[in-house]
């Protein structure tokens, strides 16, 4: 592990608080951030980037408007403008607002505002293709809310540009509503570090009620962030309920649905916001397998002295013990692999601002002449974070080797432990068989086998290695391997 070295000197003052905020003074940062943008997605001509000028199209701006738009040479846009140039390039909540910030620092979007949370439910909605103004607007309309008023002067019939034809919709929204459903939220029944605090905990289920006065029928509608498309029409008649695989598969009901699955992935990102940080939990502790070696991690606020907003993340790995100060939760970008947290809470640069690999690192500043009292309460408070800590991490590392916590426990996810040769894709290596009247376990044939990995070694693994891998997070059969090789067991993690 990297000795990482303290940024800057120990200050002689004592802050409570000392935050920094970054300001935006180039007429360029916010073209910048749009162009970064425009790159994920491919143009007319099926080429990356879509250019300046598709994108004012999109918008239903003219080009050369947009592009003073960009550099703020018409900087009195209405925040509307903003969020539609926001919404026409597909980005999330957290990047609209970003946009916003660095626009003209407005106001972000507020999920307590109707018509805002209407606007975050469509940018929530993970759409594949650039996103039509007209359906953002079609969206706000069935609400009776205002529609983008996208830029500031009028055409020549007075009327407002860039706000598509009036829409008229075949049913009446009566109500809705978005729940979040579990029944692994008060506890992990697979009593595992891994999952501890997963996604899959949760489910969020969207619901709509449809007036069809015509016809004089109710239709409810429900739908997952990930699940199918589900009709319920009253007063039932002879096939009450219908299933849709795909969204163009429902028909009428298709714009419907579309708000739903937006409203169900907007409350899965609420939901998972919870997760991304330990001011939530108090404290959180956990475990993997990283570089091939046992990595054993916990956070926990600094609730004492809650007003400098600090985390303390303390990890072990290679035998290093290491504290680190952060002004932001880092739990879930340990806990999550870098894709998993990129999928679930993007491009994230936040960073500890102090860093300690021993005890003996933080007492010597403090023994600093030039240290004041104030800041040597600071680092006396650190160093008794770091031993506490380091009891506790202590703990798991022995917890680990007893076999009393588990990675994954192998005893609470499979009935049949030998399904562990299928997870780690060498089911034929161990010669498995299913046993169908038992209910398809899945038992080994064999103890032992020689498995090849990627590079071309023939390496043996037992079954009980398969066993303690699975139990200690491994995530492939080349991982054991190579591990075996190394360090001559799967135990040898731990040592």
């Amino acid at each position: 592990m990297q000795t990482i070295k303290r940024k800057s000197h120990q200050p002689d003052e004592f802050f409570l608080s000392d935050r920094e905020e970054a300001c935006s003074t180039s007429n360029k940062s916010f073209a910048a951030f749009i162009k970064d943008y425009r790159k994920h997605w491919y143009n007319s001509k099926g080429k990356p980037g879509i250019s300046t000028k598709e994108l004012a199209e999109c918008v239903g701006i003219g080009p050369e408007m947009f592009r003073k738009i960009l550099i703020k040479q018409k900087p009195d846009q209405s925040r509307d403008c903003i969020s539609a140039i926001c919404a026409a390039l597909a980005m999330d909540e957290q990047g609209s607002n970003a946009a916003l910030r660095l626009y003209q620092f407005m106001p972000k979007l507020d999920i307590e505002s109707p018509r805002d949370n209407l606007i975050i439910q469509v940018l929530s909605g993970g759409f594949d293709d650039l996103i039509s103004i007209d359906a953002v607007n079609a969206r706000l309309q069935r609400y009776g809310l205002p529609a983008l008023d996208i830029i500031n002067h009028r055409d020549r019939v007075g009327k407002r540009t860039c706000i598509g034809p009036q829409k008229s919709f075949p049913y009446l929204v009566l109500k809705k509503n978005v729940k979040t459903v579990t029944t692994e939220h008060m506890y992990d029944q697979y009593n595992s570090f891994e999952s501890a605090y997963s996604f899959k905990r949760y489910k969020c289920i969207a619901t709509m009620w449809l007036d069809d006065s015509v016809n004089k029928k109710i239709y409810i509608l429900t739908v997952g962030p990930n699940d199918g498309y589900h009709l319920e029409t009253r007063p039932w008649s002879a096939k009450p309920f219908k299933s849709f695989k795909t969204i163009e598969d429902t028909g009428d009901f298709m714009d419907y649905f579309q708000e739903l699955k937006s409203m169900a992935r907007s409350e899965q990102c609420r939901i998972e916001e919870y997760l991304n940080d330990t001011r939530n939990y108090y404290e959180r502790l956990s475990a993997k397998i990283w570089n091939e070696s046992i990595h054993v991690f916990m956070e926990k606020y600094n609730y004492t002295i809650p007003e400098r907003n600090e985390y303390y993340l303390f990890e072990y790995i290679d035998g290093v013990y290491r504290l680190s100060v952060a002004h932001k939760s880092l739990f879930m970008r340990k806990y999550l692999t870098e894709e998993e947290y990129k999928e679930h809470y993007g491009e994230d640069a936040a960073s500890p601002f102090e860093s300690y690999d021993t005890l003996e690192a933080i007492e010597g500043l403090w023994k600093d002449s030039k240290s004041s009292e104030e800041s040597n309460y600071i680092l006396k408070l650190r160093a008794s974070v770091y031993r506490k800590m380091k009891v506790e991490i202590d703990k798991c590392l022995e917890q680990l080797r007893n076999r009393e916590v588990f990675v994954r426990n192998l005893e609470y996810i499979y009935d049949d432990r030998d399904r562990v040769c299928a997870y780690y894709g060498v089911a034929d290596e161990f010669k498995c068989e299913l046993a169908h009247e038992q209910g398809d376990v899945m038992t080994a044939g064999v103890d032992s086998a020689n498995i090849i990995t990627e590079d071309g070694q023939t390496i043996t693994l037992e079954i009980s290695d398969l066993y303690r891998a699975f139990e200690l997070g491994f995530n492939s059969a080349d991982e054991m391997c190579r591990v075996k090789k190394t360090k001559g067991s799967i135990e040898a993690v731990l040592k």
